[in-house]
């Protein structure tokens, strides 16, 4: 099962090393996370609803790589665009692959029904 957590994880990648404190201070939680808090956070998706902004963006990055990141929006409610957040993740400086991965290939590749579906 995989999830997405939306607005580039909201306050989860500032919160990060908190949760890791937690656990690391609680035996009982650390025997349910093996791996780690880190290593589990590492494993989630976030979307870019809302957050294809430097400020938002750098902290997620600090988290994760471009392949746990896929395009989301809020639009017509949010105050963001699309083309805002397309904007928006064009001058955070990825590269055109990375770009590619968070647009587009990354939620394929969570759903393979859907990209065989569509020969996409």
């Amino acid at each position: 099962m995989k999830f997405i957590f939306s607005h580039a994880g909201a306050g989860v990648p500032l919160l990060a090393a908190r949760i890791s404190g937690l656990v690391r201070r609680d035996k009982r939680l650390a025997e349910r996370i093996p791996d780690g808090p880190m290593a589990e956070l590492k494993r989630l998706y976030y979307d870019t609803a809302l957050s294809a902004r430097p400020e938002l963006l750098g902290p997620l990055l600090h988290l994760v790589t471009p392949a746990n990141i896929v395009f989301g929006t809020d639009t017509p409610w949010g105050s963001m665009t699309v083309a805002d957040s397309v904007a928006g993740l064009a001058m955070h400086g990825f590269s055109p692959a990375e770009l590619r991965r968070i647009e587009r290939d990354n939620a394929l590749a969570m759903m393979p029904s859907l990209a065989r579906k569509y020969s996409i």
